[in-house]
């Protein structure tokens, strides 16, 4: 990575992860470096997220999005089962407006007992 870095222009800004150590990967402790999220912190050492402002609206952007996302889920359920519910009604109105004797004997078996 630090070839492709010094070799493009495009990546000279990029931050580039540590090395880990292979033979310590099953012994880290939890102030390991590999726990660090290198891409919210600036070149600087300063955490990005605290003081740049377009990091911030783009964490903010992003749950909003995701939000968005489920809030649509949820709706393309209800949209369905709204639908279902159409296509039921309206399979039970035309079964009875074809036999108008099923709805007398349905209405008075629900009302006359």
């Amino acid at each position: 990575m630090a070839q492709l870095q010094a070799s493009t222009v495009r990546y000279r800004t990029q931050i580039i992860p540590q090395k880990v150590d292979v033979k310590q990967l099953f012994h880290l402790d939890v102030f390991s470096h590999i726990w660090e999220d290198d891409g919210l912190i600036s070149t600087d050492g300063e955490e990005r997220w605290r003081t740049d402002a377009v990091v911030r609206e783009g964490i903010k952007s992003l749950l909003e999005m995701d939000r968005c996302m489920e809030e649509h889920e949820r709706l393309e359920y209800e949209v369905n089962r709204l639908a279902m519910w159409a296509k039921d009604m309206a399979m039970r109105l035309e079964s009875i407006s074809r036999s108008p004797g099923t709805f007398f004997s349905l209405l008075c078996a629900q009302h006359c007992t």
